[in-house]
C-alpha cells in the first residue's frame, strides 16, 4: 500500500533529521521573556515557546526563525486590501497573527480544534498586539463531537487515527462559519482533513484558498479529490502563490 511505502519512507529519514537538529540547534536568545515564556521572532511575529506544548521539533524551528516560513512568504502577496481572513488549524497562533498584522486586512478568525493549543494562540495574539477571533473546534459537516488525535508535534495532529492519542472535540459545520463570516480568503492546515471539508460547502464570496495537502495521509486519490471539489466551484490551481505541497486556488474570476 502507498500509506505503508510512506510511512517506511518517513522512518528513515526521522533519524537523518535527528541529527541534523542536534547539529543545528538553534543557540539565539529570545527576544524577549513574557509570562515566564521565552519568545522567539518569526517573520515579524513574537512567538511564545510554552514546555510541554511545543515539543523539541517545533521548539527548534522557532528558535531557528523558520516556523511556517513558506506559507508566511506567500502571504505577502496574496492578501488584498478588505481581506477577511478564515484560519482552519491555527496551530499556535502564528499564521493568524502575521496576517493581522498586514495592513490590507480587514477582519482575521482561526479555528484550532486541539484545545492545548488555545492557551498558546491567545497568548501570541496578545503579545503582537493583534485582534484575531478564535473558535475551539473542528468544521465538519454537522454539529456535534468528533474524534481527533493528538500528535507529540502538534503540527501532525488531526482526525486520522493512526496520528496520535484519541480525545474528543466540539464539531461545528464549515458552511455555518463560512455564512457567519463571510470570507474572502481561506487557510487550511488540517492534517488530511482537507479531503472531506470541501464535501459539501458553498464557497460563494471566497476569491482564494492557501491549502497544505497531506498525501502521505490522504493519498493520491484524497488529492484529486480536493482539487475535484474545489474545481467544480471554479477554483484552478495558482502557480504564482503555491510552493510544493502548500497549494493556493485562485477562483477563476478574482482580480
Amino acid at each position: 500500500m502507498d500509506l505503508k511505502r510512506n510511512f517506511a519512507a518517513v522512518g528513515k529519514v526521522l533519524p537523518h533529521l535527528k541529527v541534523w537538529r542536534q547539529k543545528y540547534a538553534a543557540t539565539s536568545a529570545p527576544v524577549m521573556t513574557i509570562e515566564g515564556y521565552e519568545c522567539f521572532e518569526n517573520c515579524g511575529v513574537l512567538i511564545p515557546v510554552i514546555p510541554g506544548i511545543f515539543s523539541d521539533a517545533i521548539t527548534t524551528s522557532v528558535k531557528l526563525g523558520n516556523y511556517e516560513a513558506h506559507e508566511a512568504s506567500l502571504l505577502n502577496a496574496l492578501i488584498q486590501p478588505g481581506e477577511v481572513i478564515l484560519e482552519i488549524g491555527a496551530g499556535c497562533g502564528f499564521i493568524s497573527t502575521y496576517c493581522a498584522k498586514n495592513p490590507y486586512t480587514d477582519k482575521v478568525f482561526c479555528v484550532e480544534a486541539n484545545p492545548n493549543l488555545i492557551k498558546a494562540i491567545k497568548l501570541t495574539h496578545t503579545i503582537n498586539a493583534v485582534t484575531v477571533t478564535v473558535f475551539n473546534e473542528a468544521l465538519g459537516s454537522e454539529d456535534g463531537e468528533t474524534d481527533f488525535y493528538l500528535h507529540r508535534d502538534f503540527w501532525a495532529s488531526g482526525t486520522h487515527s493512526f496520528l496520535g492519542t484519541p480525545i474528543r472535540v466540539k464539531t461545528t459545520t464549515f458552511q455555518s462559519r463560512l455564512d457567519q463570516i463571510r470570507p474572502t480568503m481561506l487557510i487550511v492546515d488540517i492534517e488530511g482533513g482537507e479531503e472531506k471539508l470541501f464535501e459539501s460547502a458553498n464557497l460563494k464570496g471566497v476569491k482564494k484558498i492557501m491549502l497544505e495537502l497531506h498525501q502521505w495521509t490522504i493519498g493520491r486519490r484524497g488529492i484529486k479529490k480536493v482539487f475535484d471539489l474545489l474545481s467544480a466551484q471554479d477554483f484552478h490551481y495558482d502557480v504564482w502563490h503555491s510552493f510544493y505541497s502548500v497549494v493556493t486556488f485562485s477562483h477563476v474570476d478574482r482580480i
